[in-house]
């Protein structure tokens, strides 16, 4: 099954992206792989660990990975704020001085690497030490 997993978390995973990115010009401050990544990782996790119930059956078996894709794509592009948010920002900035990162570039930073970390070691917790 671990091999169907990662093909049902990237194709939802993209499927979700590029929704978010195309048609709602909507995936936060990240690029667009970055985005994809964060949220490949959350529907992988996410459709690891909630398994449908016996009544679905498995013909239902790629209903917890298009969820968390969803949902994590959702709670991203609402908590942070757009590219296009981020653009005018750096726009009214005088020229010709440095840029440095802003107090909420370095949280977002931190974020998604504590976020990037904690679903690998979650997915690594569920096959390797959570035997079904």
């Amino acid at each position: 099954m671990f091999f169907l997993d990662i093909i049902y978390a990237l194709g939802f995973s993209l499927l979700v992206v590029l929704i978010f990115s195309f048609l709602f010009k909507r995936r936060g401050p990240w690029p667009f792989l970055v985005f994809l990544l964060l949220v490949f990782l959350a529907a992988w996790a996410g459709g690891v660990w909630f398994s449908p119930a016996e009544p679905l059956g498995s013909n239902w078996y790629w209903l917890p990975f298009l969820i968390s894709a969803l949902l994590v794509a959702l709670l991203v592009t609402a908590a942070v704020p757009s590219e296009r948010d981020h653009v005018h920002i750096k726009r009214t900035q005088r020229l010709g001085q440095p840029e440095k990162a802003t107090e909420s570039e370095v949280v977002l930073g931190l974020f998604f690497w504590i976020l990037v970390i904690l679903l690998i070691g979650s997915i690594f917790f569920r096959y390797f030490y959570f035997l079904p």
